[in-house]
């Protein structure tokens, strides 16, 4: 009896583990989860280093009906904004980056918001729950490659000769937005 109760006890407990590691392979693989075209929902992220290169150039068609390019914003420091509506914490910094819209617009400093795979109707509301009054729109699928995005909310700092020069991956604060602003108007 008692090799019995041992052997009940080891089985339960090598179920067990077997739970416990099938558990935490799934929340790995729902952390890494892939979302429409590749994306995934970043929730905590940060500075990632990178070389400064060119801008991949794009046009955003606005959710206004008006069109804008990149390139039309040489000499400017452009802060570009990948999101989307479904994305919890792309709502969580849509307040960060409409006010640094405001604290910034009139030092030569253009935000624009690159929405992605989502219904225009959902983005629009997004845009009017938000109060977002910086340039918002789609663009062509490609621009996320383009800019190699990984997930989203994900931020860019083009300076005023054209050069990305600083990424941001995850929802920005207040502070953090300043930063990379800052990095924009100071590059040379």
């Amino acid at each position: 009896m008692n090799a019995a109760r041992w052997l009940v006890a080891g089985i339960l407990a090598g179920v067990l583990v077997l739970l416990i590691l099938f558990g935490y392979g799934l929340a790995k693989q729902r952390e890494g989860d892939t979302l429409e075209q590749g994306a995934r929902i970043v929730s905590v992220g940060g500075d990632v280093p990178i070389e400064p290169h060119p801008a991949p150039d794009f046009t955003l068609k606005g959710f206004d009906g008006k069109q804008v390019k990149l390139s039309d914003y040489k000499g400017k420091v452009v802060i570009v904004n990948f999101w989307a509506s479904w994305c919890p914490p792309c709502a969580e910094e849509a307040p960060t980056l409409e006010s640094g819209w405001q604290k910034f617009k009139n030092e030569g400093v253009v935000f624009l918001g690159v929405n992605l795979w989502d219904d225009p109707q959902n983005a629009e509301q997004f845009i009017e729950d938000n109060d977002l009054t910086y340039i918002n729109g789609t663009t062509k699928t490609g621009t996320a490659t383009e800019y190699g995005l990984t997930g989203i909310p994900e931020t860019y700092v083009i300076d005023k000769n054209g050069q990305v020069i600083r990424r941001w991956r995850g929802p920005l604060t207040d502070h953090e937005l300043a930063n990379l602003v800052e990095a924009g108007l100071s590059s040379k």
